[in-house]
């Protein structure tokens, strides 16, 4: 285990602690304090005060030799982890860009996505709400065009007096005002502009009913609508027009599936 570590540590670049530069540091020096007062008593020096300074001298300049060689080594080991782990660090920033850069381009993607499935349902809903227009319009133009006949007939055969103009013109502005109204309720069942309100459930799904009412009848189908909860009970926040657009298409397809 020893021996892993020793190399895990030089695979790394510092194969010396602070600890062990001390230990070494003091091994040496017990070896010399120990071992040079025998050698100088051994040889028997004269002098032996002068000789003990000199050895002391020695002693600080080899340790200080010593000292310096090892924390050359150290701190050349701590540079060059340092700049692997400056290098890792850069590399682990260029693959957190590439990884954002890809991350924002699929973001992108999954959002012109969405934008295309979203401007394809309000086509449809816009083809759909046409279709309901042209049905609701289609016989109150009948009902003009025979009142516009009846004048020139009324008129070659000399009955067209101030009465009978009267009820024509009446009869022909009740049935102009019921397209206004029809105009105004899908103006008001289709805002051009949604936005987040309270609204009833009841009335939504009433006026959808009032909307799609005379395709219903065309296809002989007949609608239940009897909520069991009071109508004041039904108030919710959201995106009315959203509902009332979801809400339609539910019943077209319901009677298309018929």
């Amino acid at each position: 285990m020893l021996a892993d570590k020793t190399k895990k540590r030089r695979g790394n670049g510092i194969w010396l602690s602070p600890l062990h530069i001390a230990l070494i540091y003091l091994f040496l020096s017990v070896l010399w304090i120990f071992y040079s007062d025998r050698f100088l008593v051994a040889i028997g020096v004269e002098n032996i005060t002068y000789w003990q300074t000199l050895k002391g001298w020695a002693f600080v300049s080899l340790s200080a030799g010593l000292i310096y060689y090892l924390t050359q080594r150290l701190s050349q080991s701590l540079q060059a982890a340092l700049k692997k782990s400056q290098a890792a660090h850069r590399a682990l920033e260029e693959l957190n860009r590439e990884l954002n850069d890809r991350v924002s381009a699929g973001i992108e993607r999954e959002r012109q996505s969405e934008q295309m499935i979203i401007e394809q349902a309000r086509l449809l809903a816009l083809g759909e709400t046409l279709r309901l227009i042209a049905h609701h319009w289609r016989q109150p133009l009948t009902c003009i065009a025979l009142a516009v006949q009846e004048l020139e007939e009324a008129h070659e055969h000399g009955e067209l007096d101030s009465a009978y103009l009267a009820r024509t013109s009446r009869e022909t502005m009740a049935t102009l005002e019921r397209l206004s109204q029809t105009i105004n309720n899908f103006i008001h069942f289709f805002p051009s502009s949604d936005r987040w309100q309270a609204f009833n459930l009841h009335q939504s799904a009433q006026e959808a009913l009032t909307i799609g009412e005379g395709i219903l009848k065309e296809h002989a189908i007949a609608i239940d609508f009897t909520p069991e909860a009071p109508q004041e009970q039904m108030v919710v926040e959201g995106y009315r027009g959203a509902f009332n657009q979801t809400l339609s298409s539910v019943l077209n397809n319901a009677r298309e599936a018929i």
